[in-house]
């Protein structure tokens, strides 16, 4: 292989130091403090690395696009892991673990910015640790396999339920996700808010529970699902922000149980013929709702009694 290692005094990799470089594999000194944006981005036959003990920062885009990566050993206790640090790494199994498929990011780690761990199609299961404060927008976003996120149990600001990432107060469901191999999801009681890209790109799921109290459904919260075919919204939600449920194709059918209809910040969906149900009492209302009637005017139809 095209293997190298670095002399010892170097303590920092600069910026974009081994962008586009073809090394299979690389020995970094014990001295290295800083690892700099994209240093080892688009580093396409990169195959494992070592990250040593004095390093606290994993900048943005560090490892992106690096295909062929598919183990990382991290010695010390990383704080950050910035932006895209690991986006596109398809091949990577491992890091710090030695099992296929698990991510412990078990060190003292406070941050994980958006979309670090993008694309990462090898990721089955994913150990966060009890120091993280901060979890960016779609940072497992794609993990075609991911199955289960864990959390600490005394972490503070977040929590898991059967796999599934939380905030700590229960009120808001981050992230579900995408390789969950689960067909109905009921969402537990407490929830108030579907967070933006919550259900983004799963996978399995065909039926959606929204339980009542949830009243704010985010920008994308459920986008490109590939394989749902029904929603049920609570009479609790009132607002619907945009693209709520864009390119889900096999939608069959949505059940909205409020009396009043939820503000809706933009279209939803151009995709299926998906019919709506409301409750029959407010079918008119609906039809008369400036942006339900623009859009959705053939679409709304009254609950069937059962």
């Amino acid at each position: 292989g095209n293997g190298i290692s670095l002399p010892s005094s170097i303590k920092v990799l600069g910026n974009n130091a081994f962008t586009y470089s073809q090394i299979s594999s690389i020995n970094l000194p014990h001295n290295l403090t800083e690892i700099k944006y994209s240093a080892f981005e688009d580093c396409q036959n990169l195959e494992s690395i070592i990250i040593p003990a004095g390093v606290t920062i994993l900048d943005s885009s560090v490892f992106e696009d690096c295909t062929r990566l598919n183990e990382v050993n991290i010695l010390g206790d990383i704080t950050e892991i910035s932006s895209r640090a690991f986006s596109q790494c398809y091949c990577l199994k491992r890091i710090n673990s030695e099992t296929d498929g698990v991510f412990n990011l078990n060190f003292s780690l406070v941050k994980i910015e958006d979309e670090a761990f993008r694309c990462c199609d090898a990721m089955e299961e994913v150990n966060i640790a009890e120091t993280v404060t901060q979890i960016g927008s779609e940072v497992f976003s794609q993990c075609l396999t991911l199955a289960a996120i864990h959390v600490d149990e005394d972490n503070t600001e977040y929590k898991s339920i059967d796999g599934v990432l939380y905030d700590k107060s229960g009120e808001t469901l981050l992230y579900y996700p995408v390789g969950k191999p689960q067909i109905t999801f009921i969402l537990p009681e407490g929830i108030k808010v579907l967070s933006s890209f919550a259900f983004y790109g799963v996978h399995y799921l065909e039926n959606i529970v929204i339980t009542e109290g949830v009243t704010t459904i985010d920008d994308c919260a459920i986008c490109c699902c590939y394989s749902l075919k029904s929603i049920i919204i609570p009479s609790t939600v009132n607002v619907i922000n945009q693209i709520s449920f864009d390119e889900c194709e096999q939608l069959e059918e949505v059940f909205i149980y409020a009396i009043t209809p939820p503000q809706l910040m933009s279209f939803f969906g151009e995709f299926g013929n998906y019919k709506i149900y409301v409750p029959a009492e407010s079918v008119d209302i609906y039809l008369e709702n400036e942006m339900w009637q623009y859009y959705y005017y053939d679409r709304i139809c009254a609950i069937p009694e059962e």
